[in-house]
């Protein structure tokens, strides 16, 4: 009896082991297959996070004018459409701040007056990209190249100057700025498949723009951007 009930013991166990064994690779294969590169693939996200821009220093003939930085904000609902393993399109709309700071100092007033802005432009964006995937896998490496069309819809100056009884006043100066920005694009980015149907997405792109931001001055800027999102296929 003893004997039977061993043998019974040692063939349960090795149904189990060889049951078990099956059953993580037919696990490990739907998980790979999951990830496996549909021929066309639709995915919308929202993508957010800084940029900085860094101006040229543009002066008037009679202003020496200093550029700082302000912190600035993008936030867009992205559209992806995917191609094959490699191509895959992508458009949207969204917003973007594009602030920035300047002190000028009248070179022909006599009495040192340096006057303090502080920009907010306010623009409509909407991205025409393509990603070039270089890696398919549950952690997708792809290229960026594109522009992105921004459309101002405000721009406000909060002003100050150094001279007595001076107060900080706010102007509209949406009359003094590009209505229109192309911005020339191109960057590197990453995603990664939570699920098949929910990703996470890095971006790290550069954009030059070739259109004078403020005709008066010349003044004009490129920018790095880092933009952080969440995917979902539709």
């Amino acid at each position: 009896m003893n004997r039977i009930i061993l043998t019974f013991i040692i063939a349960f166990s090795t149904i189990y082991s060889y049951s078990q064994e099956e059953g993580e690779k037919e696990a490990k294969k739907k998980s790979n297959e999951e990830f496996v590169d549909e021929d066309k693939l639709f995915r919308i996200g929202i993508h957010t996070g800084p940029s900085f821009y860094i101006m040229n220093g543009a002066s008037t003939e009679n202003t020496n004018s200093v550029y700082k930085f302000a912190y600035n904000q993008d936030i867009a609902l992205v559209f992806t459409a995917k191609f094959g393993k490699i191509f895959e399109a992508k458009t949207g709309i969204g917003y973007s701040s594009k602030n920035f700071k300047r002190e000028e100092e009248c070179l022909i007033c006599g009495n040192d007056i340096v006057e303090g802005s502080n920009f907010r432009l306010n623009y409509l964006e909407i991205p025409l990209l393509a990603n070039l995937y270089f890696y398919n896998s549950r952690l997708d490496v792809y290229g960026i190249v594109g522009i992105r069309n921004s459309i101002l819809l405000s721009a406000k100056n909060k002003h100050r100057a150094n001279v007595e009884n001076d107060i900080e006043t706010v102007f509209n100066v949406k009359e003094d700025f590009a209505k229109y920005l192309l911005g020339v694009q191109a960057g590197v980015g990453v995603n990664y498949n939570l699920t098949y149907a929910l990703s996470l997405t890095g971006e790290f792109i550069y954009t030059y723009n070739p259109l004078v931001l403020e005709p008066a001055t010349g003044l004009n800027f490129h920018a790095l951007s880092l933009n952080l999102g969440i995917n979902f296929k539709l």
